[in-house]
Parts: C-alpha cells; structure tokens; sequence
C-alpha cells in the first residue's frame, strides 16, 4: 500500500509539473513552448488529412499605455481577462496560447475561411461586451487580429509570418478589426 500510495503521489506531481511547464504563469493559457509543439502537430495532421487549419494571431491595441499609464498590476488583470475572454470566445478543441508580452494565438483545427472569420468576429466582439475591470477601474480594451489559412506543404513559420502580416496590416488599418492572409489551394480551402 506504501508503494501504491507513494506511486500515485509521484504521478500527480509529475501531472502538476507538466501542467506548470506547458502553461504560461498569469494567464493560465498554453505557452509560447506547447503552442510550437502543438502547432507542428496540428500542420503535419492538416496535411496528411487534407483539412484546414486556420491560425489567429490577436494583439492589444496600445497595451504600453495600459502599463504606463496604470501600472503593471492593471496591465496584468488586462492579460488575464482578456486570456479567459478569447478562451470563452473559442472551442473546446481550439489551442489557446499565450505567444508573447500581449500577444495571444487561437489555433483552430478543421476550420476554413468562413469559421476563422466567426471565429475572429466572436473574439472581437467579446472585447467589446464590457470594459476590463482593473484595480485602475474599467478600462476600454481593444485588440487587433491577424488570421491565415494554412496553405498546402506550408511549414508553420510560414503561417505564423502570414497571420503575422495580417496582424500588422490590421493594426496600420486603424487597429480593434481583423485582416486575413488567405491564400488557399485545393483541399485546405
């Protein structure tokens, strides 16, 4: 029973310290590290099944005024609400992750042109349902979004660097909008 006891520990500890290292510490969403994993899985899946896999880049819009105006607590409740709101905003079977400082990543698995741009319109407008409660007081968040359909033989730097133009398109548009990079081939449409 000691045994027994000791082995169940061990494999609940060794569950908590995978969790740890596969997540990012404030906003409790998937790191930078699982998402490249995870991204290499779900193209390589993509490509052998002939499916489409559409990738959402999503950064907020003048987030240094947050911090500098705020401070880095606010900035911080910031990141976290607007993690659980694109987490409520996306599917079960979608991978959030956290890609850098403000820059969050939806994946979305089996979705083409029409569900990424649902999928974009919903994480939008989560934003606008309400200010973000902060200890600074509601602040007015936006963020823009940039999208790309995973073409045929593209390597996922590549689809990152298309959501990634989108993104940078949308922000020069005026910024809180969506742009996407859809350049689409035979079955992945």
């Amino acid at each position: 029973m000691t045994f027994l006891a000791h082995s169940v520990v061990l494999d609940v500890e060794n569950a908590r310290l995978y969790r740890l290292a596969i997540t990012d510490g404030l906003t409790g969403l998937y790191n930078r590290q699982h998402l490249a994993e995870r991204l290499r899985e779900e193209v390589d899946r993509a490509h052998r099944y002939t499916q489409p896999l559409t990738l959402l880049l999503v950064d907020l819009d003048h987030f240094k005024r947050v911090n500098d105006q705020h401070g880095h607590a606010a900035g911080d409740q910031v990141l976290e609400e607007v993690a659980a709101r694109i987490l409520a905003a996306t599917r079960d079977s979608d991978l959030v992750a956290r890609y850098g400082g403000e820059e969050f990543v939806a994946l979305l698995p089996n979705t083409g042109r029409e569900g990424g741009q649902r999928a974009a319109t919903r994480l939008i407008e989560a934003m606008h349902q309400a200010p973000v409660a902060t200890e600074a007081g509601p602040l007015p968040i936006t963020f823009s979004v940039g999208g790309a359909l995973l073409n045929t033989r593209e390597e996922p730097r590549d689809l990152l660097a298309r959501a990634d133009a989108a993104l940078y398109q949308a922000k020069s548009q005026g910024r809180d909008r969506f742009v996407f990079n859809w350049l689409s081939f035979a079955g992945l449409s």
